[in-house]
């Protein structure tokens, strides 16, 4: 319908439209309105808006996720588990907020399973339904999650007992207090969410890499996101770091930057020993961060399937202010260190 040149604007608001609305009703702001309940594209590019949406957030003067009201939330749940190879993979790359090439043209609404004979093409025909229920938008030939309300649906539509997916569901809903404990250091507290989620439940490949534990990490500060701007191999002259916490614009010149060094089968310590090896935190204040900076170190042992992990905080001229490290570092490290000495003093005897 929106790819109809004649008939688009007849199918949601446009954003003249909700502008005006927005200075009728004078207590929602249009950004907001904006962020919840736009996304949706038109054949030439012009952004419409959830009218359903918009309509019951005007006349409650409240923003919120309306969307569960029209009752097709169980449709997408049903969509969410559906068996095809590699949309499980797209729907979490969504979540995270990317956009997905793909080929849509020519493909209606009809029922998938009556379809999925075309193998070929059956993850195309479940992505065009997602469309045509308004799920998804699809523009320069890229989905997309269109706004926060939906984002929010395909959030909610991991928390099913059935789906493996669930584990990243309850990674996602504990991500507004892994960031919490994070920024007060609570290294115990860190563990314990991050242990809520098994790795290995959720990565179901053999080995667990450090590719498949940076992707966890990263669901684990999902709603972060809001405060800061996450960059992934973020790049300096010594190279680039696993993942670095910007401050938004509000935040930028007082608020805390975070620095994480993922290692397997190592120690936290010496993820922290590889950020001051690269001095990741160099050019901080010359891009205009000046709040303390949080290094953190975090380890995942595979044999014994546990995480350890280490947090030292410094002012912006790299002044140790303190280090915490959780109670399975110091096991680790004291063992690394045991192990280490044995060798020496089984290589010493060997000696002639």
């Amino acid at each position: 319908m929106l790819n109809d040149n004649q008939y688009y604007e007849y199918f949601g608001f446009t954003e003249d439209e909700v502008n005006e609305l927005c200075e009728k009703n004078k207590n929602l702001s249009f950004e907001n309105l904006k962020s919840w309940y736009n996304g949706y594209k038109s054949y030439n590019g012009e952004k419409i808006y959830n009218t359903w949406s918009v309509i019951q957030a005007l006349n409650s003067n409240i923003i919120e996720n309306y969307w569960s009201q029209t009752g097709s939330f169980n449709e997408l749940k049903k969509m969410n588990n559906y068996d095809i190879v590699g949309v499980k993979e797209d729907i979490l790359e969504l979540i995270n907020g990317n956009e997905i090439e793909i080929k849509l043209e020519n493909y209606g609404v009809e029922d998938i399973r009556k379809e999925s004979e075309e193998k070929e093409h059956v993850k195309e025909i479940l992505y065009s339904k997602m469309v045509t229920f308004g799920y998804l938008t699809y523009y320069n030939g890229k989905i997309s999650i269109p706004n926060k309300e939906l984002k929010e649906e395909f959030i909610k539509a991991l928390n099913d007992k059935e789906s493996d997916m669930q584990y990243f569901y309850n990674m996602i809903k504990n991500s507004d207090e892994m960031l919490e404990v994070t920024l007060h250091k609570n290294v115990k507290r860190m563990y314990e969410i991050l242990d809520k989620s098994p790795m290995e439940k959720i990565i179901l490949e053999d080995k667990i890499d450090h590719a498949h534990l940076k992707r966890f990490i990263d669901y684990s500060y999902f709603n972060a996101r809001t405060k800061y701007d996450i960059v992934e191999e973020y790049p300096n002259d010594n190279g680039t770091t696993d993942i670095i916490f910007l401050p938004k614009e509000k935040n930028k010149v007082n608020g805390k930057i975070i620095i994480i060094e993922l290692k397997v089968n190592s120690t936290a310590k010496e993820a922290i020993k590889h950020i001051h090896r690269k001095k990741y935190y160099n050019g901080l204040k010359e891009k205009g961060y000046y709040g303390n900076i949080l290094l953190i170190g975090i380890n995942y042992d595979q044999k014994k399937v546990e995480y350890s992990c280490v947090i030292e905080e410094y002012n912006n001229n790299m002044k140790l202010l303190s280090t915490t490290e959780s109670e399975a570092e110091r096991k680790r490290s004291n063992e690394l260190e045991i192990n280490g000495e044995n060798k020496r003093l089984r290589s010493s005897r060997h000696k002639p």
